[in-house]
């Protein structure tokens, strides 16, 4: 019910390419989960209201706003946060360096909403800056569960939401130089 909120309030606020960009990420979201579960033999959990609006809170809040930037910045960091987790959980070593296969799969996860992001807009110019944001979102996703969520100072929604925040602050920021 969350989802298919989030969905409607995507489309009527951004069209359908907005609309697109929000299945896209649920779609390639729930595959990566889907498989890392069954890789690692985990039973996959059910995504709760608070997770929805925990990923989609700051994209939805940019678009009613009318920072599209920052709707594509919120969402490349959201994909790009699952990716890395997801994919990330299937290593065989234990996480150490940046330069992990996680970090690697943000990169795609962010690429990917930035792509959207392209052939979307008529700001061709700004892939760079919705990738970049992704990126730079899902470091700082990582930052603050490391930092806080470890430590009991913030759950997982509230990590998600402010990591994607910050990507999308960064993606109006970069988009409007």
């Amino acid at each position: 019910m969350a989802g298919n909120l989030v969905g409607i309030i995507v489309f009527l606020f951004g069209g359908i390419n907005y609309f697109i960009t929000i299945v896209t990420f649920f779609l390639i979201a729930e595959i990566a989960t889907s498989y890392s579960r069954k890789k690692i033999r985990k039973k996959h959990e059910q995504r709760t209201v608070a997770h929805v609006f925990g990923n989609s809170g700051a994209a939805l809040l940019s678009l009613v706003f009318g920072f599209n930037a920052g709707f594509f910045g919120a969402i490349a960091v959201s994909l790009s946060d699952t990716l890395s987790s997801e994919i990330g959980m299937l290593s065989k070593k234990k996480p150490r360096l940046i330069t992990t296969l996680g970090l690697s799969a943000a990169v795609i996860g962010s690429a990917i909403i930035a792509g959207i992001y392209f052939y979307s807009s008529i700001d061709k110019g700004f892939f760079g800056a919705i990738a970049l944001a992704g990126f730079l979102g899902s470091i700082a996703d990582s930052f603050l569960g490391a930092v806080f969520e470890k430590k009991k100072g913030l759950n997982n929604t509230q990590v998600n939401f402010l990591a994607s925040l910050f990507g999308a602050m960064i993606a109006i920021f970069l988009t409007t130089l």
